[in-house]
């Protein structure tokens, strides 16, 4: 989801996109800041339904909670499951996998991403690069009605019903929602909007963030120059002043970050719309330093990180510095 122009482009296009490759030293923890996996290895996604894919040299694979390989690594880039399904780049072309690691569908698109209410975005090898929606089989259920161009965002395809849609107009690309239909639900006007979660979603018009419901009521005023989607109720934003904040669903302060500010460089396939509280818990750069926070801002896990993700199934990747 594309929330400005020339914003934080985060790590070559946030939902492992292209190849990746990380620093070595990469393990899990748990919620006392405990290692639970040891740093082995060269790369680490959170987990999800039970497994969670890790770097090994230069390809990827999938481990399960002790740390044992269940999926060999031979994928050029991969990302967690979504509802039985994982998607994963081999050979140049994205497929989906089970479980198990066979093909549920075999690698054929130029871009795929998480199944979510049951369907997936994906885009089209053959020119013109076309992007649509398919179910699990593979079927194509929703077509483009206009030209959509999604810039390389990774916005999960559906959230609260609603799917963020780009349209390329011959000046720029707008931004709205649609529907399982296809229907627009709310206008492609925005310059940038990111997923619902909670009845509300970010949305990017005249250079600032606001909030708006599902009839494109703004809730919070844009007066943001940055802000997240919400998550367990929280959103982070970048206020007028450059600081960074924790705002509810009125748009009152919970509390702010001292220090540095908010590291928003998360490892590629990481939406970084969604960096925010995940199990009570939300990852912050203090200084030199990564750590959690919970809901009130207190620290809660401080260690020798270079860079960690969110909570999952109550584990963390982190690279150990």
């Amino acid at each position: 989801m594309k929330l400005n122009s020339g914003s934080l482009v985060l790590v070559s296009a946030l939902l492992a996109i292209s190849s990746e490759s990380f620093a070595s030293d990469w393990g899990y923890i748990d919620k006392q800041g405990t290692v639970v996996i040891n740093a082995k290895f060269d790369g680490a996604k959170p987990f999800s339904e039970g497994l969670a894919p890790v770097l090994l040299g230069e390809k990827w694979g999938y481990i399960d909670r002790s740390g044992n390989v269940i999926i060999a690594s031979e994928f050029d880039t991969a990302i967690p499951f979504h509802e039985g399904l994982a998607a994963v780049l081999k050979d140049g072309s994205w497929g989906y996998i089970k479980p198990d690691g066979s093909f549920k569908l075999k690698p054929s698109y130029a871009n795929a991403w998480p199944f979510t209410e049951g369907v997936a975005r994906v885009s089209s090898k053959q020119a013109p690069r076309n992007y649509f929606f398919i179910d699990q089989d593979g079927k194509r259920i929703i077509s483009p009605k206009q030209n959509w161009d999604f810039n390389g965002d990774p916005t999960d395809p559906f959230s609260d019903g609603l799917a963020m849609v780009g349209v390329d107009y011959s000046y720029k690309t707008k931004y709205g929602f649609i529907d399982h239909s296809g229907a627009w639900a709310i206008s492609s006007e925005y310059d940038g909007v990111g997923s619902f979660s909670g009845g509300l979603a970010p949305f990017w018009k005249g250079g600032l963030v606001g909030y708006f419901d599902h009839q494109a009521q703004p809730v919070i005023p844009p007066i943001y120059h940055y802000g997240h989607n919400f998550s367990e109720g929280l959103a982070l934003v970048q206020n007028s002043k450059g600081k960074w904040e924790f705002i509810d669903i009125r748009g009152n302060v919970i509390f702010s970050i001292d220090g540095d500010g908010y590291g928003l460089w998360p490892a590629p396939g990481i939406d970084y719309l969604n960096w925010g509280f995940s199990e009570g818990l939300a990852p912050v750069y203090l200084s030199d330093q990564w750590v959690f926070v919970d809901k009130t801002g207190k620290t809660v896990i401080d260690g020798s990180y270079s860079s960690l993700l969110p909570f999952s199934e109550g584990l963390a990747p982190v690279e150990f510095k």
